[in-house]
């Protein structure tokens, strides 16, 4: 019952799972946050009117949404958009991640990359080679875990190359 379930995180007893409902780029506002009951009986949508929602994190009591072009912050108390923070020139914002700072690092499958949200402001933050189509993040320690889908050549999801997994430094970005 969760069309094009993506990602799911678990917070306050409760599993947030984004759904895409529909196509992955699109920009249809079919998308919605779910909130699933720990014993998966009950799914309510929480937080719709999104594009195509995938990648999740929680920090200081908000939850971030990588959402095709924009990082969309929820306030988790209210269930209320509080912005969307447009990530000018992404490609396919996918996967999030937030650091114990509570900088938050959303991939860009689409354009390759890793944009950064940090004082409120969302920027272009690592565009390494290496980082072509970014997909999958995980903040450990004090570097980024980048999972990537590989060089997209411009039909769908294919790829010219295999993806991989690198570690970038949160703090000079080094890969």
């Amino acid at each position: 019952g969760l069309p094009g379930a993506e990602c799911a995180i678990i917070e306050g007893g409760f599993i947030y799972v984004s759904n895409v409902n529909g196509d992955p780029r699109g920009k249809d506002a079919k998308g919605y946050i779910a909130k699933v009951s720990m014993d998966g009986k009950t799914a309510d949508k929480w937080v719709d009117g999104l594009k195509a929602p995938k990648g999740l994190a929680i920090s200081k009591g908000k939850m971030y949404v990588g959402d095709v072009d924009e990082l969309v912050e929820i306030d988790i108390a209210t269930a209320k958009i509080v912005t969307k923070h447009k990530a000018e020139g992404a490609g396919l914002l996918n996967d999030v991640a937030a650091d114990a700072a509570g900088n938050i690092y959303t991939s860009d499958t689409g354009g390759g990359g890793i944009f950064k949200l940090s004082g409120g402001k969302i920027e272009k933050w690592a565009s390494d080679p290496v980082l072509a189509g970014a997909n999958g993040l995980l903040v450990e320690g004090d570097n980024l875990i980048v999972n990537t889908w590989g060089v997209l050549t411009g039909n769908g999801f294919e790829t010219s190359a295999l993806g991989r997994i690198v570690s970038v430094s949160l703090a000079d970005k080094k890969v």
